[in-house]
């Protein structure tokens, strides 16, 4: 099986973003846990969902690394836990800033380059931090509406998130219903 060439730049972006998923996951990992002490029990589920969602993005960027050889970087990086809703207008910039800089600018290079692999991995990133946005501004602007504890689906293969159990696919990458997991 003959694997595709890769530049440096599109192997330092993969592994820049397996760098900002997998800190991304523990930063919110600890959001849940300050708004699950400040009553907010809805917020903490959907950090929980979505630091899931970030490991599957993780995995998936460390997945293409390997595939061209490259090692990992398992560094986790200093954060501050404040108040929740802080801690939630620091996950919709940071969410933002990877929907609308971050992503693009690494896809943009991989679809030069005709890297299939990382293209792949970048676009079902890109679409699921613009739902985590999304996601993360509803839950600041009725901050209140979060006091009891939400499922969430995770899709295991792309990270989309959803609350919803009437689905059959997932809307990003049409994985089945079972390819999901629960989070609350």
């Amino acid at each position: 099986m003959k694997v595709e060439s890769v530049s440096s730049e599109t192997i330092n972006n993969l592994l820049a973003a397996y760098i900002s998923e997998r800190n991304a996951s523990a930063r919110y990992i600890a959001f849940a846990v300050q708004a699950d002490k400040e009553g907010f029990r809805g917020v903490g589920s959907l950090f929980r969902a979505v630091a899931h969602s970030e490991q599957v993005h993780a995995t998936n960027h460390a997945r293409v690394l390997r595939k061209y050889g490259a090692e990992l970087d398992l560094s986790v990086y200093p954060f501050e836990v404040k108040t929740t809703a802080e801690n939630l207008r620091a996950a919709i910039n940071g969410e933002e800033d990877e929907r609308d800089q971050v992503y693009p600018a690494y896809l943009d290079q991989a679809q030069r380059e005709l890297c299939t692999a990382a293209q792949e991995v970048f676009d079902l990133a890109l679409d699921a931090e613009a739902v985590h946005a999304m996601m993360f501004m509803t839950a600041l602007d009725g901050l209140e509406d979060y006091r009891q504890r939400v499922t969430y689906y995770v899709c295991m293969d792309c990270g989309w998130v959803c609350t919803g159990v009437n689905f059959r696919h997932c809307v990003l990458c049409n994985s089945a219903k079972d390819r999901f997991e629960r989070v609350d």
